[in-house]
């Protein structure tokens, strides 16, 4: 009688930590970027950036290609999704479906401070189509 020997090759998984003290931040118009989990830094599926906006200040209207969900740590704003207008102040999560438009604006006394979450290189169009390339997402 013979036996049938099953090989199971074992899984490797390998974790990546990364140090947040030397990342490097991304400024424009009234915001700064910090990538926290990017595909250069290994990541498969999403990437996590931290954010903030200035008092004030807002984001371009732009569409992503995947969700984008936006935890806000601290600061107080305003949000267009959709065309819908909503004012929140964290902390608290915003959910934007894939291929709506959304733009949010500053609307406190301090800059915010929140974590953005999305799909790796899903690609971001501006209000008038056109693909963002965006610096900070190289």
């Amino acid at each position: 009688m013979k036996k049938l020997v099953l090989l199971l090759f074992p899984l490797f998984v390998f974790a990546n930590v990364i140090s947040h003290e030397d990342l490097p931040s991304f400024e424009k118009a009234g915001a700064t970027l910090t990538g926290l989990a990017t595909s250069s830094m290994g990541a498969k599926q999403y990437e996590v950036w931290r954010s903030s906006l200035a008092p004030g200040g807002c984001t371009p209207l732009h569409t992503h290609a995947s969700e984008e969900i936006c935890i806000y740590l601290s600061g107080k704003g305003r949000a267009v999704i959709g065309g819908e207008e909503t004012v929140f102040e964290a902390p608290c999560t915003i959910i934007c479906p894939a291929n709506v438009e959304h733009q949010f604006f500053n609307i406190g006394e301090e800059p915010s401070d929140h974590i953005l979450i999305l799909g790796i290189d899903s690609t971001i169009v501006d209000a008038d189509k056109e693909v963002m390339n965006l610096p900070w997402r190289r």
